[in-house]
């Protein structure tokens, strides 16, 4: 009996190198692949409408001192909102009471710019930043936050809406400042 020296038939050798060369097709057989592939062009689809429909707002808040028997309230805001804290302007306050934590509807009566003193001559410790002190009352209709023993003002957070835009915008207001090419 010969012995061959060659450990591979030659066909079997031919059609290997053939495999490796460059222009071949690459084919997808499962059907999961292309059913996949068309859900995730779908939830792709589906997050580039939502980012046309969906509104953001655009809020800020600073700390709330709230006196539930007058129905009124003092709180720091940045003064970069101080422009568009007109009064009668509706705001919320979330107080912290007895119950846990509370919203109540509140209307804007003065804005005043503040320094430092008049920060913490309204009962607040410093301001991080330039800041405005609002004043103003509970919205008629709103409930009166339950106070606590320990203390008859109630403390909380001052939220007011500065309006609000389209989640396309703001993301695409997200690329504006991004740095063009690589590292610097």
């Amino acid at each position: 009996m010969t012995m061959s020296t060659d450990l591979f038939r030659r066909e079997a050798l031919e059609y290997r190198s053939r495999q490796g060369e460059p222009g071949g097709v690459l084919q997808v057989g499962a059907p999961w692949v292309r059913w996949l592939q068309w859900i995730v062009l779908a939830l792709v689809a589906a997050g580039l409408a939502l980012t046309f429909l969906v509104r953001v707002e655009q809020t800020t808040s600073g700390p709330a001192l709230v006196d539930p028997q007058k129905r009124t309230f003092v709180a720091v805001l940045p003064a970069v909102a101080g422009s568009d804290l007109q009064g009668g302007r509706p705001l919320r306050l979330e107080v912290d009471g007895r119950t846990g934590r509370q919203s109540v509807a509140a209307s804007v009566l003065q804005v005043e710019a503040a320094e430092d003193a008049d920060v913490q001559r309204a009962g607040f410790k410093r301001f991080p930043q330039p800041a405005v002190l609002v004043t103003g009352t509970l919205a008629p209709a709103a409930a009166a936050p339950a106070q606590t023993p320990s203390s008859p003002d109630l403390t909380g957070r001052a939220v007011i809406v500065l309006g609000s835009e389209r989640a396309f915008s703001l993301f695409l207001r997200g690329f504006e400042g991004a740095p063009e090419g690589g590292n610097s």
